[in-house]
């Protein structure tokens, strides 16, 4: 992949705040990057109320650069390696599972078919969270050409990220993105291998690959044609709880 030895990471940042958590990894980032070959410029967008404003804002900038853009919150935790780890997959709309700030186990993919294997860490998915998502160069001005224009204070900008209403339920930013990404021939893809802290009041931390495992040994009831009811057991096979986090439902993006 042809980076141009250059890696935008984008973090909308409302109250000019990141989490210390979010400076250690990025510096780690940074460093690695630079060991690699690879400059990682971090763009912070503070001030801006409308996240989906803010993360069309951080698109033109990317647009214009020509560079791919790296979306990452500015309360979450990573490991630097797993930056990379996405450039490599050569992918062009790829990013890793978040841990939602729940004490119910949970995570920002959207998963609603039967076929929930992975291949070398890779997955396909229906939708995830842009709390950590790549987008290529090629992904980035496909989806800037296709979307409708608008303007702000007088400035030109694409609505890549919008909330849309649909059958009287609001669908995220994120969802929309996907949708966007799969009506022009794409694929949504998740690295499972490895899945990210979310910092609220504590480190809310997990593991999304061992989760499908559970999942994959569930008992999969099929509620109807958009619903999957999965029933969540322990290592015994003993019941834990009815998971209904694989719905089409926005909500379950975080």
């Amino acid at each position: 992949m042809d980076l141009g030895q250059r890696l935008m990471i984008a973090t909308p940042a409302h109250d000019g705040k990141v989490s210390i958590h979010y400076a250690s990894c990025m510096a780690d980032t940074i460093r690695l990057g630079g060991q690699i070959g690879i400059t990682v410029v971090p763009v912070f967008l503070p001030g801006e109320a409308l996240v989906h404003h803010a993360r069309n804002v951080l698109m033109k900038i990317a647009y214009e650069a020509q560079v791919d853009i790296l979306f990452i919150d500015s309360d979450q935790g990573w490991n630097a390696e797993w930056v990379f780890e996405l450039l490599k997959s050569e992918k062009d709309f790829i990013g890793l599972p978040v841990r939602k700030k729940s004490e119910d186990e949970a995570y920002n993919v959207k998963l609603t078919r039967k076929d929930i294997i992975s291949e070398n860490g890779l997955m396909d998915v229906d939708g995830i969270g842009t709390g950590f998502l790549l987008l290529t160069q090629k992904a980035v001005k496909t989806l800037w050409d296709a979307a409708s224009e608008y303007t702000s204070h007088g400035e030109p900008y694409r609505l890549v990220f919008d909330n849309k209403i649909k059958n009287g339920e609001l669908i995220s930013e994120d969802i929309v993105l996907c949708n966007s990404w799969q009506a022009l021939g794409g694929s949504v893809w998740a690295n499972i291998k490895y899945t990210c802290n979310h910092v609220g009041t504590k480190v809310y931390g997990g593991n999304f690959e061992n989760f499908l495992d559970r999942v994959n040994k569930a008992i999969v009831n099929e509620s109807d044609s958009t619903n999957l009811k999965i029933t969540i057991t322990d290592e015994n096979g003993e019941f834990i709880r009815n998971d209904h986090g694989a719905t089409k439902n926005h909500s379950d993006l975080c």
